[in-house]
This record gives C-alpha cells, structure tokens and sequence, in this order.
C-alpha cells in the first residue's frame, strides 16, 4: 500500500522519532546514583539512590541549600553529594552557637532544622574553629549534613562551580 498524504504513518513515524529523542535526552540529563557514605545522614541515607538533574545548572546557579552531586576535590573519580550552604562572595563563619553568612545568623528551612553544622577541631583544615572563610567567585561552599563525619568545605576549601555534576532530585 503506497503512503498518501492522508496516511497515518508519516505522523505515526513522527510521533515515534520525537518519543525516541525525548528519551533520550532524559537519559542524558539524569541519572541515578547510589549514596555510599553517612555524610548527608539523616537527609540521605547509605544505599539509598538519587536521581539527579545533571542539565540543572544549564542555565542557571546553584542556590543556597540544594543537595548537589559533584567531583570530590581529592579525587575527580569520587563522586559526593552534600549541601550547598555558600555562594560566591559569602563569608561564612561556624561556631558552636550555628552558622553565620556574611556576618547574619542564619534561619536553617523547617526541614533542616534538626540538621547542626559544626565548627572543625583539628588541625590541618581550612576552615578552622572560630575562622571566618570568603568563598571565591563561581565557587561554592558545600557541608554534609553530617558534620561530625563530613570532609567538606571546611576541610578543602571552596567547591569550584565546575566540579558540580548536578542536583539531587527529591
């Protein structure tokens, strides 16, 4: 049966080519992955998979208390999830009494109320007790929840902007 311009399948084949793109441009922009360290505890637990928007920061910035999945500063092999607490040109400042940005004590969200960053004790860090630390430009400072566990920015410094791989999906 030859195809007319009445026919169906032109339009059928059409459908079927835009479906196929589509999927596979959700393949490319996300991907799931697999959370294998306590330092995002009680937000993320070990063993629990995360979907993350990889096309997130396309066009946009992180914002202050996204989940994110980056390339760990130590390692570019590791990948790592944590919480976006600084951005650029902030100064953040940790003590016992919570956090402070740009000299302001910050109002954690509802959710993260019961989530307390600490100030580091050991020597050997960037982000000492009772220091204050100026995030660079396209540069972010990232804690995990768990702080008493985490090697975040309190230990190497400011997460640069292009070791972000995306945002954790929830």
């Amino acid at each position: 049966m030859p195809i007319t311009a009445n026919s169906p399948l032109p339009r059928i084949t059409t459908l079927t080519l835009i479906l196929c793109l589509f999927a596979v441009s959700c393949h490319d922009r996300y991907k799931h992955y697999r959370i294998d360290s306590n330092v995002m505890e009680p937000t993320l637990k070990v063993g629990r998979d995360v979907r993350v928007d990889r096309e997130a920061y396309k066009h946009s910035l992180p914002v202050r208390w996204e989940v994110i999945v980056f390339k760990h500063p130590s390692n570019e092999r590791t990948l790592s999830a944590m919480r976006v607490i600084g951005l650029p040109g902030e100064t953040v400042f940790i003590n016992e009494s919570g956090l402070m940005i740009d000299g302001a004590r910050v109002q954690m969200p509802k959710e993260l109320q019961e989530i307390q960053y600490i100030p580091l004790r050991t020597r050997g860090t960037r982000f000492a007790v009772d220091s204050v630390f100026t995030i660079p430009a396209n540069s972010y400072f990232v804690l995990g929840d768990n702080s008493g566990e985490a090697s975040d920015s309190r230990v190497w410094g400011a997460l640069p902007l292009d070791r972000i791989v995306g945002k954790v999906e929830r």
